[in-house]
């Protein structure tokens, strides 16, 4: 992808791979194009993903303060499925429109 891809066309690459990955598991991987391992990087990295050497991890206290910290995104999960609960089953104490 060394001409500059527009928006649509880097997320439906990205959105390939990631189906191919998900319909054929590992084997799934070896059947990515280049230019699709190219789009996943992109949207990664545009969602803040920092770059991660080799010999680093993400729990690595330089990226404590990543919003990719495991803890944060923890975090982040117990709170979506909290407000998920609570939108799925009201509690009764709520006003009611009869």
């Amino acid at each position: 992808m060394t001409d500059a891809p527009n928006l649509a066309l880097t997320l439906t690459l990205a959105g390939q791979a990631l189906a191919k990955i998900d319909r054929a598991g590992p084997r799934g991987a070896s059947y990515v194009t280049y230019a699709e391992i190219e789009a996943m990087a992109a949207v990664l990295a545009s969602v803040g993903l920092p770059a991660i050497q080799a010999d680093q991890t993400i729990d690595d206290p330089r990226f404590l303060s990543s919003e990719w910290h495991p803890d944060r995104i923890r975090w982040r999960l117990a709170e979506i499925e909290e407000r998920d609960r609570a939108a799925a089953f009201p509690t009764l104490t709520q006003d009611r429109e009869d």
